[in-house]
């Protein structure tokens, strides 16, 4: 599947079809969250944007995720006097965690910058706060995306050039459960009614659709920190933090620190997926993954 036409589809977004979906959790790193945004992409679906929400200049989106899992902790010495020395242990290092994200958070600069996916795209992140003070990187985002739905590709020709870089199919075993729930958001109901019709006809029918994710690792000046953002939201809100639950802080590379301004990236990921169902049986391949990273410049909090 050639970036250049996902990339027209990104660009070319008509706000008359724009509608509001609900977000999902953020990235398939490690923690292998599922990725299943709305539907999207080349004459199945496409990325669209949640329209922002308000956001009071008081409000501090670190300061209100990093608040709730502090209050979510447990009394390091309620366990220690259980005998839980360990995980007491771990408990204080937590909560000295979050006391100084709180005081991050307090410190922020409030801001309102939309960066696009793409040139022209209503999708993308906008970014809402931000700490920066030459050893530490904090920010408070909202992604935004547009679900232009339209009808999927049916009667998939394999032999097409267009798909020759698909991953071999690979046999799955969730069947019933794809035509229950449709992979998440990446099959309507109503297109699940179609393919079920179809299958029922004609014995096997062949579809692409396409999976999208905010990738977990963040970069700042082209250097990999990591998977240190937070999961996105039902507001499409996330954090990017200086330290990552239960693990501990993210230090700043050398070529990072004591800088005026520091530019953040973040990637848009899209990935093409074939499906073959056929009688009771169902494969899928993946074509490779394309990268639309989002640059975001923050400014150093400590320099006038």
């Amino acid at each position: 599947m050639k970036r250049d036409n996902i990339s027209k589809i990104l660009s070319g977004i008509d706000p008359t079809f724009v509608e509001e979906c609900v977000t999902r959790p953020s990235e398939r790193n490690t923690m292998k969250h599922s990725k299943r945004l709305a539907v999207l992409i080349a004459a199945a679906c496409l990325l669209v944007a949640l329209g922002i929400t308000a956001y009071a200049a008081a409000r501090s989106i670190l300061g209100d995720f990093w608040g709730s899992y502090g209050e979510h902790l447990q009394d390091p010495q309620e366990q220690r006097a259980l005998g839980r020395e360990d995980y007491a242990d771990w408990l204080e290092g937590e909560h000295q965690m979050v006391d100084k994200m709180l005081d991050i958070a307090g410190k922020t600069t409030p801001q309102n910058t939309f960066v696009p996916i793409q040139p022209g795209s209503k999708a993308g992140i906008t970014l809402l706060e931000s700490y920066y003070d030459g050893e530490k990187i904090a920010m408070g985002c909202q992604f935004r995306w547009i679900n232009l739905q339209m009808p999927l590709q049916y009667d998939i020709d394999l032999n097409d050039p267009a798909y020759a870089d698909l991953d071999e199919l690979q046999p799955r075993t969730d069947l019933e459960e794809f035509m229950q729930y449709g992979a998440g958001h990446q099959v309507s109901q109503e297109e699940l009614q179609e393919i079920a019709l179809r299958l029922k006809r004609d014995g096997k029918v062949t579809f692409v659709t396409y999976d999208s994710w905010l990738s977990d690792h963040v970069y700042a000046n082209g250097e990999d920190l990591g998977p240190c953002h937070g999961d996105v939201d039902e507001n499409g809100n996330f954090t990017v933090d200086p330290m990552i639950m239960g693990i501990g802080e993210v230090e700043l590379p050398e070529s990072c620190r004591n800088l005026p301004e520091i530019t953040v990236t973040l990637n848009y990921c899209v990935q093409p997926v074939l499906y073959v169902l056929e009688g009771d049986s169902m494969s899928c391949a993946t074509a490779p993954i394309q990268r639309y990273p989002v640059n975001i410049t923050i400014q150093n909090n400590t320099q006038p």
